[in-house]
């Protein structure tokens, strides 16, 4: 009888051994599966994160062209205008010099005074 009783007693333990190291697997397995997925949101977490940086980093140098390019475009029509202005009044001193040449008729000559006072305006 005790013969029985301890093999009863060993089939026992054996079965709640082997329950305890499936469960422990089990937990194990669970564990594991969690940690993988908490990898596979951090990953994508950090890959939404670089896209974002990155988008951020085109509109930043997207921006920074046009206002490159404003300003190259400013810079340009001030040029323009400036060599604009500069034409005309090398036009306008053209123009008063061949007027004043066209005024000089013979006879008598404009004292020194007037000249002076017939600068170009």
């Amino acid at each position: 009888e005790k013969t029985r009783l301890r093999m009863q007693q060993h089939t026992r333990e054996h079965h709640e051994q082997q329950l305890a190291e499936e469960l422990a697997e089990q937990q194990r397995r669970e564990e594991e599966a969690q940690a993988i997925m908490q990898q596979k949101m951090l990953a994508q977490v950090s890959q939404q994160r670089a896209k974002a940086r990155a988008a951020e980093f085109r509109q930043r140098t997207r921006q920074e062209e046009e206002e490159f390019q404003r300003q190259e475009e400013e810079r340009l029509a001030l040029e323009q205008e400036q060599a604009e202005a500069e034409r005309q009044e090398r036009q306008r001193k053209r123009n008063w010099r061949a007027g004043i040449a066209g005024e000089v008729q013979p006879g008598p000559t404009p004292s020194a005074g007037s000249r002076d006072t017939a600068a170009p305006p």
